[in-house]
């Protein structure tokens, strides 16, 4: 059976014990997924070294044919963003229903941690909880299944997962070798430390976002400390804005049309009073939306940490020396900042690797096809290139001018039919699909 694979993330820390007995297997049937079909189990070390643990771990992924009927089909295996998101019981959505629908199988994964393979922090041993560990689980799965000529897709967190997977699988001349590695939104290091992700997004709003909306940098970037148009606070601005480095520019426009007419309009809108009732409505739901958000305090990392159990393990282990989220964008004289914002750091409940993630730690020899939006603010171009760079793969690249987080199910949406089928079928020249600029040239 041809195959291709897409990778997905998680995140973990415990202490070996805690919870349940240290004998045995463990037992962790979280499977509540209402799409059941083709799901399977297969049992994995809890620790693939041998070295803190000696138990085994029920694992649980799905494998989905294609909806044509194909014979003999390539697989993807799907790796989707985090860490601690997974894809079990997901087929039937967009992007994955439009693989299944041009003849691709699939394979569905949730990282240990994760939904059907879910483990409770103190279940297990911190060491055990890696994404060396997590690519060795699937690696299982590829056994399991005789899988061939297969690609590994990995999107966001799952670029990370699936360059190590590809990586291990590279140096196991045993294991049938993937066709493709294929990464949209990639991330290829860790951050230096916590406001690099936020400096990203700046630098984003900063150099890309201007070319769409020239207002931009009036309204952040002026270097005169002003008051905010319709007396909006900077917060509520920075929030609409952050949108654009998930999404692209053209879903920003869709989903934001006050700031789109008030942009398009600057700065003649600064009297339109139409527009301002829309942005005072969009400021309303702005409110109610951070209602519940309260900060975190060092009394209540542990339980804030133990709630996001897989994504803050590997976060803070492998991808960044502080949590993220101890930094807010304000502007400062006239110009958007990161800045401390006193939220407790949450990675201080897991102390950060000796060998934290660098993509050029993780050689691969598969060719490799690169997705990349030049507005995309959570892994910038600079991410994209650090892993170019340090691939000596043959590698193919597409870029999207103005495109978002997400190509797939945003900018790349509408003809996402046309580039997989060409992809099953070993040809990545698009330029039959995209234009210059790496937009879709006509729908599916």
């Amino acid at each position: 059976m041809t195959t291709a694979v897409a990778l997905a993330g998680g995140v973990f820390a415990a202490n070996a014990g805690f919870g349940q007995s240290t004998q045995g297997p463990i037992s962790n049937n979280h499977c509540q997924v209402l799409e059941t079909v083709g799901l399977k189990s297969i049992m994995v070390p809890l620790d693939h070294t041998g070295t803190h643990s000696n138990r085994k771990l029920t694992y649980f992924y799905q494998a989905v044919e294609n909806s044509t009927g194909t014979k003999n089909p390539k697989t993807v295996i799907y790796l989707t963003g985090g860490p601690g998101s997974g894809s079990i019981g997901t087929s039937g959505s967009g992007f994955l229903k439009k693989l299944r629908g041009v003849g691709l199988n699939l394979i569905l994964i949730d990282p240990r941690g994760v939904a059907c393979n879910g483990l409770e922090m103190g279940d297990v041993p911190d060491q055990v909880i890696t994404t060396h560990q997590t690519a060795l689980d699937i690696v299982e799965v590829i056994k399991a299944e005789g899988l061939r000529d297969y690609i590994v897709m990995g999107q966001s967190y799952g670029t990370m997962l699936g360059t190590v997977l590809t990586s291990i699988i590279n140096q196991m001349p045993s294991i049938e070798q993937p066709d493709l590695l294929v990464l949209e939104g990639i991330f290829s290091r860790h951050l230096a430390h916590g406001a690099e992700y936020m400096l990203n997004e700046i630098d984003v709003l900063r150099n890309e976002m201007p070319k769409h909306f020239p207002a931009v940098k009036e309204l952040l970037f002026s270097g005169v400390d002003r008051p905010p148009p319709f007396d909006l606070p900077f917060e509520y601005w920075i929030h609409v804005l952050e949108g654009y480095t998930r999404l692209g520019v053209e879903t920003f426009v869709l989903l934001n049309p006050a700031f789109t007419r008030f942009a398009d309009n600057y700065p003649d809108s600064l009297n339109d009073q139409k527009i301002k009732a829309d942005l005072d409505r969009d400021y309303k739901d702005y409110l109610e939306y951070w209602e519940d958000t309260p900060p975190i305090k060092s009394k209540w990392i542990r339980e804030y940490a133990a709630r996001n159990y897989v994504y803050y393990s590997i976060m803070c282990k492998e991808m960044s020396r502080q949590d993220v989220g101890g930094f807010s964008k304000k502007m400062i004289d006239g110009r958007l900042s990161a800045i401390p914002n006193g939220n407790a750091d949450v990675c201080d409940v897991f102390p950060f690797s000796d060998a934290p993630y660098d993509s050029k730690d993780y050689p691969i020899s598969t060719p490799t096809l690169y997705f990349y939006g030049t507005s995309d603010g959570q892994t910038p171009k600079s991410y994209f290139v650090h892993h170019y760079d340090n691939s000596f793969a043959s590698k193919e690249v597409v870029s999207v001018a103005g495109g978002g987080h997400g190509l797939f199910g945003m900018d790349l949406e509408v003809c996402t039919s046309q580039i997989w089928a060409q992809i099953a079928d070993g040809r990545l020249d698009f330029t039959n699909i995209l234009d210059q600029d790496g937009y879709c040239l006509r729908p599916d």
